[in-house]
């Protein structure tokens, strides 16, 4: 297929079509005055604490859920997680380390139906 310079402006066009959409969408805000002053009100402040020495927190980050690529009839989706470490010491984090490699997998989800659940179990 030719991609002539007229598509790629209506691409554009469109493209830009929407990203307005979606701006103009969500403008109003999440919670009004009245919940914002009601969650100010019951926020306080506390003292850091030290007796967590020795405790490790760790967290886990993720891509999300969406398809990278779409190929006829199926869908190609692209999956990058991470893990982290802290040590307490103090009332401070220290990151450890070496951390486990990135997990990186890409997924083939096609649109047949026993296909796709044997492709999302492995």
């Amino acid at each position: 297929m030719r991609f002539s310079q007229h598509l790629r402006e209506a691409v554009k066009s469109q493209i830009q079509t929407m990203a307005q959409s979606m701006a103009a969408w969500d403008v109003h805000p999440r919670i009004d005055a009245a919940e914002q002053a009601a969650i100010r009100s019951h926020m306080g402040s506390f003292e850091h604490t030290t007796r967590l020495e020795g405790q490790v927190f760790s967290a886990v980050d993720g891509t999300g859920d969406f398809p990278m690529l779409a190929y006829a009839d199926s869908f190609v989706y692209l999956t990058i997680a991470q893990g982290v470490r802290y040590e307490a010491i103090g009332h401070k984090l220290r990151e450890l380390g070496p951390e486990p490699d990135t997990v990186f997998d890409v997924c083939w989800l096609p649109e047949h139906e026993q296909r796709r659940k044997v492709q999302l179990d492995e």
